[in-house]
């Protein structure tokens, strides 16, 4: 279950047994979506993941954003000054893990991954044809960060609430991984939400 929040102020004419179409209250989901998949490339050439494993992220967080007791409508969030996440929460991992998938998807609370002493990261288990991968440790680990030619670069970024962070594996050279990376804010003009 994945908490949301979201208000609309409306003036209303209580007539009795009259209803009144208030129109759309947009929500704001309380957590983010991380997913991690194999290029079609790479699933038609044997590729499976078996398991993901982000590390470093908070057990729990907050329902309402931050600035959420001001507002009359939640559109007019802004997500730069929406970030609110529970740093009194226990830092630890998360896996989830089966055979033969194509992809993985996991749901986390907003994480002040910006300066952390322990940054969030994402491991994966990996076969190919039946036989488990070795990654290189440094290499295999997915980060939060900007990637250039495939490669992580410059400094971490914070993982913040109803953004969709998509880590697409397109390559595994020399039991390293390569990524194309997609990052949705979701706000899009007042479209909040996403499909799941």
């Amino acid at each position: 279950f994945i908490p949301m929040w979201g208000v609309m102020a409306a003036s209303l004419d209580l007539v009795k047994d009259a209803t009144q179409d208030l129109g759309t209250i947009y929500v704001l989901r309380a957590m983010a979506k991380v997913e991690v998949k194999l290029s079609d490339a790479l699933s038609a050439g044997g590729y499976t993941l078996t398991s993901m494993t982000m590390k470093n992220l908070n057990a729990c967080g907050y329902c309402l954003p931050d600035g959420a007791t001001t507002l009359t409508q939640t559109e007019a969030l802004s997500l730069e000054t929406c970030f609110r996440p529970d740093g009194a929460a226990t830092v630890g991992n998360h896996t989830v893990s089966g055979d033969g998938k194509s992809s993985w998807v996991m749901y986390v609370p907003e994480y002040e991954n910006v300066g952390a002493d322990a940054p969030a990261v994402i491991n994966v288990g990996l076969m190919h044809n039946g036989v488990p991968m070795e990654l290189d440790p440094g290499t295999g680990l997915i980060q939060f960060k900007g990637y250039d030619a495939g490669k992580p670069t410059g400094a971490a970024y914070n993982i913040v609430r109803n953004h969709n962070y998509v880590f697409e594996i397109t390559g595994v050279k020399e039991e390293s991984l390569v990524f194309r990376v997609t990052i949705d804010d979701l706000e899009l003009g007042g479209r909040y939400g996403f499909e799941y």
